[in-house]
Order: C-alpha cells, then sequence, then structure tokens
C-alpha cells in the first residue's frame, strides 16, 4: 500500500466518524438528551417559552380595537 492509498484510508475513516458522530448527537438532541433546561428543575425550555409568548401575542391581537372579528 502506498502513500496515497494510507492518506485516502485515513481520510475514510475520518469522515466516516465525523459522520457517526453526528448522527449520534442528532439522535441524541431528537431524544431531548440536550434540548432546553431539564423539567426536573421546574424551568421552562426554550420551546415552551416561544409557545406562551406566541399564544400571548395571539390573545392581545384578538383584543385589538378596530378589527372585523
Amino acid at each position: 500500500m502506498n502513500v496515497t492509498h494510507s492518506l485516502f484510508a485515513m481520510l475514510g475513516i475520518a469522515i466516516g466518524l465525523a459522520l457517526g458522530l453526528l448522527l449520534l448527537l442528532s439522535l441524541f438532541r431528537i431524544s431531548g438528551a440536550f434540548s432546553g433546561a431539564s423539567k426536573r428543575d421546574g424551568t421552562p425550555s426554550d420551546e415552551d417559552a416561544g409557545q406562551q409568548l406566541a399564544q400571548a401575542v395571539i390573545r392581545r391581537a384578538r383584543r385589538m380595537p378596530g378589527r372585523n372579528n
């Protein structure tokens, strides 16, 4: 095996390890292991805070005068 074959082999192994790590991290993110604050400490996660803000904006818009609802 010459030098170029060994370089390509090392490059392929490095790319495979990087893709495997990204896949593993995305699976953990989907499962919720790293998403926002944990529910145990009582603080809402970023998604919950965003939904609460959106609901407040919608409620405020419904109460605005001058709209034909």
